[in-house]
């Protein structure tokens, strides 16, 4: 079922004439039921009958006309300077038109003193690129012989290793054979002369000479056996690790280039980055000194009507031939008038029924026999800055693209009235929707019969600020009372309480169902008011109507409010009850 307890709410606070009716029945009945009649004469009450027929639902807002595209025109030079030229305030202007031309003398002087540096930074990187051209072709130079040392010291490695060390060994071991082969060739010839010395066919000294011979051979053989050991254990291991320290160097050599140039050739390529971002910092203040000069002149980009800004009274700022204007200060407003939008402020209660697209109608305050049509653009998202005098009335930005024909002479600024149509119904049963009252999340209409009302429950559709549509328990020429009349179950306020709320459900301070609401009321400071009393209604609705009395009392707010389940007494219990929720000098006068 729809909930219109928010749009009842709102109506009871814009609608002040539903109120006085209101109060008027009210007080009609209340003398009625003090004069002891249990009947009214209700031909006097102002009613209204169940209609049928196409019903267009419409949210009726206020708002305000706006180009949808408009240009602030403003000094977009980084400097305080005059104006030369404007156009007069309101002036309609054609596409092209020059608006404003300001003074950029001061701007062009630094445009030329910034074209100087530029010149000068383009020098200092043109010489830093050259030297590192120098130094890369140095480089290359010292890299070729670096390594060519290395390839000269790896050469002589591999020709130690490979040749001169093996070389050196086998003349070695050739040395020890050549003086062993002696060696036995001397030992056999000292055999044979000990042989014929003892045959005595040779002499003492011929076998003193074998011997020696002898022993010369044997320490050649020992003194070659050690030159072959040195060789092995000594002189190989050193010759090898000269070599290889040698083509250790000429590698570490090459390393070392490298790593010179690579840090040297970063120094200078950073230099010329840093030249380059100079370079490219001179150029863009030389552009942006010219597109501010250029700026000096402001065309318009379309057809419109331009507009002096409003500074306020305190302010000394002023559009003028030769007035100052500072940076970013606005110098003109200039809406693009070929295209409108309608904005307007919608309630949160409502806000959910709007939609994009939606159709619109839109009437000028300024133009009475003009209506325009809109389709809904644009929802805000966040509500609107609350009012210093209704924090509570919070609203949405609706944006509305409106449709214009050619010639109609419009202004921004005007006010106007928005339709928005958020359905169109067919074949419909409607009544007034102050007809109806809500109560326990259900809607009832009063209808009269006789001298007392009878409440009918019905069930609800689509609405807006005048009709509301009528789904079941009514029929088409019923006639209802115009104004539901107001008790404690069905009255609303501007504003439901979540301490209400919290009450209606059985919950308070995270209690559920533990206490009662008789004892919230209790415990509460706020004083519970109690309702304007109403008529005696049948049907199973409302409960029968309290008797009227001006403003009630201490004691009367204080009373026990009726049970939950009134209808379901009898009489005689409910005899019962109104005499206890009497007041209490009521209740002695008449016990």
């Amino acid at each position: 079922m729809t909930n219109i307890g928010p749009i009842m709410n709102r109506l009871a606070k814009r609608r002040v004439l539903i109120g006085v009716a209101v109060v008027a029945v009210i007080a009609i009945v209340g003398f009625a039921r003090r004069r002891g009649t249990d009947g009214f004469d209700y031909s006097t009450v102002a009613r209204c009958k169940v209609e049928r027929g196409d019903l267009t639902v419409t949210v009726l807002q206020a708002g305000e006309l706006s180009a949808k595209k408009s240009k602030q025109i403003t000094n977009e030079t980084d400097t305080t300077t005059k104006i030369l030229d404007v156009v007069p305030d309101g002036a309609k202007v054609k596409k092209g038109d020059l608006l404003v031309e300001l003074d950029v003398g001061e701007i062009q002087d630094r445009a030329l003193s910034a074209e100087s540096q530029l010149a000068q930074s383009e020098a200092s990187l043109l010489s830093a690129e050259k030297e590192l051209e120098i130094a890369e072709f140095k480089y290359k130079s010292d890299l070729e012989t670096a390594n060519l040392k290395v390839n000269v010291a790896k050469l002589d490695l591999e020709k130690y290793t490979e040749a001169e060390y093996p070389n050196q060994i086998l003349k070695a071991e050739m040395g020890i054979q050549l003086a062993e082969e002696e060696l036995r060739r001397a030992e056999t010839k000292l055999e044979n002369t000990q042989k014929l010395v003892a045959r005595e066919f040779a002499s003492q000294q011929d076998l003193e000479t074998a011997q020696l011979e002898v022993r010369r051979l044997k320490n050649d053989v020992k003194s070659k056996s050690e030159d072959l050991r040195i060789l092995q254990e000594y002189t190989n291991p050193k010759d090898l690790k000269q070599r290889q320290n040698d083509l250790a160097n000429a590698r570490a050599d090459v390393e070392n280039l490298m790593r010179t140039y690579e840090s040297e050739s970063q120094r200078r390529r950073s230099a010329i980055e840093s030249k380059k971002t100079e370079l490219g910092i001179s150029r863009n203040r030389v552009e942006r000194l010219h597109e501010q000069v250029t700026k000096g002149k402001i065309y318009s980009e379309y057809d419109g009507q331009v507009f002096y800004p409003d500074f306020g009274r305190r302010s000394d700022r002023v559009i003028e031939k030769g007035g100052q204007v500072y940076n970013r200060q606005q110098i003109l407003e200039f809406p693009d008038l070929s295209e409108w939008v309608v904005k307007a402020g919608v309630p949160e209660t409502i806000i959910e029924r709007i939609r994009l697209g939606q159709k619109a109608l839109v009437s000028i305050d300024a133009m009475p026999d003009v209506v325009l049509d809109a389709l809904v653009d644009n929802i805000g998202v966040a509500p609107d800055r609350q009012r210093w005098y209704d924090p509570s009335g919070k609203t949405y930005t609706v944006t509305l693209n409106v449709t214009v024909p050619p010639n109609l002479d419009l202004r921004p600024g005007m006010s106007v009235m928005v339709d928005i149509i958020v359905d169109e119904l067919k074949d419909v049963l409607y009544v007034p929707i102050q007809a109806v009252s809500a109560r326990d999340d259900k809607r009832f209409v009063y209808q009269v019969r006789g001298k007392k009302l009878e409440t009918l429950e019905v069930e609800t559709g689509k609405f807006d600020e005048n009709h509301i549509e009528i789904l079941a328990g009514l029929q088409e020429g019923q006639e209802l009372l115009l104004y539901a009349p107001v008790d404690k179950e069905t009255r609303t306020t501007v504003r439901d309480r979540p301490l209400e709320k919290s009450r209606e459900n059985g919950v308070r301070n995270g209690n559920q169902g533990g206490e009662s609401t008789q004892k919230d009321s209790s415990n509460s400071t706020e004083p519970q008011r109690e309702a304007a009393p109403t008529p005696q209604v049948s049907g199973g609705g409302a409960p029968d109507a309290e008797p009227a009395g001006g403003e009630a009392s201490t004691e009367n707010r204080a009373r026990p409010p009726r049970p939950a389940n009134w209808d379901s007494l009898s009489d005689e219990e409910k005899a019962k009850l109104r005499a206890q929720r009497r007041p209490r000098t009521e209740r002695q006068e008449n016990p």
